[in-house]
């Protein structure tokens, strides 16, 4: 296969997985503030500095918030969600061509990289990560590329290598900070020096030292900038910053111990490749097993020792976890054309064909039983059918001793569910029929144009992201509250409920009724009126 044809098959993957239905889901928190500050980017010009509802928004570097805001200026709109979302299925897709690079600069297996490709584009979390717009798949991202330029420079030498890494580093760095440094840029130096041995580290630890500075001053020029300009406010975010990587959503030690799970379809060869005497010899004819176990424990060590976990933290890990993944499945599918494979290669494989065959066969009857929770089509009954025909083959392609044509009938189920059936995987996550989208006021003539404003300070910013606009907040027990109005007021409950009645006698309403904001949950609710003083 000619390098076009592969290039071509991994772009046709990637646009199934990653691009496919890419606004069926409703956005979640981290997309809302995401797009609230593009929204303020391309409405007030705060491109440099940051808002998020009118106030500085300085705790995440803005480069994700930037491609957003270029994406809905010259794609869609602001309301095309295709067009919100772009650029995290384009820095999904730069990683799986970056991690394709990266894995020819491994290997001189001629496939291996083309596989390893695949097997990045059909990881569950990096499907998930790929369809959210938040700052982690383009940290990651620009930070894989950064490893691959690094690593070809270390091979084969060349300052624009090194200069491309050190650029690269630097977005990754203005993407989320230093965190992928962290846990993404230090595990891969820890375990390719302790895993090859083979001195490139030290050779070249001048132009190692040069990508590194380079990096830093792309990465932290804006936050440099922004302590400069506004010096109060950003002492307070790193104040902020680092108290809530402490505080907050603190877990156990070992929270990441079922982190193989998270790769999807793949955790199979990645939990077997933990079985030294089987993994080793095999992953060593065709790449460093030493190197790539490091990687994957240093990662999941340093993210363990912080307090604060989340399980998309886990993101950076998904890209030593394919590469062992991606060593094991090549060596199994090696070890079988050439006849010379083992008990163990086959009940690994037949434990993966079983979990495929067992999830794309049961697919049409779970289809059947939810048959009235999502919207039908004759383009979704032919996907299910397909399906349900692939996890079958699977069943027939395993006692064939097929390996190769079994894995690629796995990818085949990812890529049919990802990218055809999202629609009906939104109708099912999304039980609440009675759902009004409080963005449904935008269109009432009356309220267009007027100012939003809340009698609370703790907005919600999937809701704030949904009214189109800023929503400020106004105190009634204040003497100066009368200069906010009219102004469409957006409350948790009725007026009469909260306000004070000699502020209730001086004002009129009128009720635009009440709305939604969470699309799975009926508790959230928000009351709309246009409120004016009696005198007007």
């Amino acid at each position: 296969m000619k390098s076009y044809q592969q290039f071509l098959l991994i772009l046709s993957l990637c646009g199934l997985t990653f691009f496919a239905h890419l606004g069926e889901f409703a956005p979640d928190l981290m997309e809302a503030r995401n797009y609230i500050s593009a929204r303020e980017m391309l409405n007030d010009g705060h491109w440099i500095t940051p808002t998020m509802n009118g106030e500085p928004r300085l705790e995440k570097p803005p480069f994700p918030t930037w491609i957003t805001a270029l994406s809905a200026k010259f794609g869609g709109g602001l309301d095309d969600p295709f067009s919100m979302r772009f650029p995290a299925a384009a820095s999904a897709t730069l990683l799986v061509f970056f991690f394709f690079g990266f894995c020819r600069e491994l290997s001189k297996e001629k496939y291996l990289p083309l596989l390893g490709a695949a097997i990045m584009a059909t990881s569950l979390m990096i499907i998930q990560q790929a369809r959210t717009n938040s700052w982690d798949i383009h940290a990651h991202a620009y930070m894989l590329g950064s490893l691959w330029l690094l690593l070809r420079g270390w091979r084969k030498g060349g300052w624009r290598n090194f200069t491309g890494a050190g650029i690269l580093m630097g977005l990754s760095i203005l993407s989320k900070g230093p965190v992928p440094l962290y846990v993404l840029w230090l595990p891969f130096i820890l375990a390719y020096g302790f895993g090859y041995k083979n001195g490139l580290v030290k050779r070249y630890w001048k132009q190692t030292l040069l990508v590194f500075v380079l990096g830093l001053i792309v990465g932290f020029g804006w936050r440099v900038y922004i302590y400069l300009e506004l010096p109060e406010v950003m002492e307070y975010v790193i104040n902020k910053e680092t108290t809530s990587w402490g505080d907050r959503h603190v877990h156990p030690f070992y929270f990441y111990l079922h982190f193989p799970v998270f790769i999807g379809i793949w955790s199979v060869f990645v939990i077997a490749s933990f079985f030294y005497k089987y993994a080793k010899e095999r992953v060593n004819r065709f790449g460093n097993y030493r190197f790539a176990l490091l990687w994957i424990l240093i990662s999941v060590l340093l993210l363990s020792v912080i307090p604060t976990k989340k399980e998309r933290y886990l993101l950076p890990v998904m890209i030593p976890m394919a590469l062992m993944a991606t060593y094991m499945v090549y060596a199994v599918i090696k070890a079988i054309q050439e006849k010379n494979d083992t008990k163990w290669d086959r009940i690994v494989l037949r434990i993966f064909s079983i979990i495929i065959g067992l999830a794309g066969a049961a697919l049409p009857i779970v289809a059947w039983v939810l048959k009235d929770q999502y919207a039908s089509s004759t383009l979704f009954i032919i996907s299910v059918i397909i399906t349900g025909i692939l996890g079958l083959r699977g069943w027939y392609l395993i006692k064939s001793n097929s390996a190769s044509k079994l894995v690629v009938n796995a990818m085949a189920i990812v890529a049919v569910v990802s990218g055809l059936l999202t629609p009906q995987l939104s109708d099912i996550h999304y039980q609440y029929p009675n759902f009004r989208d409080i963005a449904e006021i935008q269109k009432i003539s009356k309220l267009q144009g007027i100012p939003t404003v809340s009698n609370s300070q703790e907005l919600n910013m999937k809701m704030v992201w949904a009214v189109g606009g800023k929503v400020g907040y106004i105190n009634f027990s204040e003497p100066n509250w009368e200069s906010s109005l009219p102004a469409v007021l957006i409350c948790g409950a009725a007026p009469a409920e909260w306000m004070p009645i000699e502020v209730l006698e001086r004002l009129k309403f009128e009720d635009y009724g009440v709305y939604d904001y969470f699309r799975k949950n009926s508790e959230y609710k928000a009351h709309v009126y246009y409120v004016s003083k009696l005198s007007d």
